[in-house]
């Protein structure tokens, strides 16, 4: 029968998992700000961008197309 974690080794453990929860929310906010910038640039580029899927449909499009 395993034993049961000691108070010092569940502080331990819940620092480490609420410096984990701040370093994904970190990465997540970052990603948010990379997407919008590339879905800026995507949208205002004058040249026409289309994307297709594997079937030939287009799955989207910019302003110029």
């Amino acid at each position: 029968m395993s034993q049961k974690p000691t108070y010092k080794e569940l502080k331990q453990r819940v620092q480490e998992l609420e410096e984990e929860s701040i370093k994904r929310k970190q990465t997540e906010e970052t990603l948010r700000e990379s997407e919008e910038r590339f879905r800026k640039l995507f949208e205002d580029v004058p040249a026409a961008i289309q994307g297709y899927g594997p079937d030939g449909t287009i799955h989207y499009w910019n302003k110029a197309s």
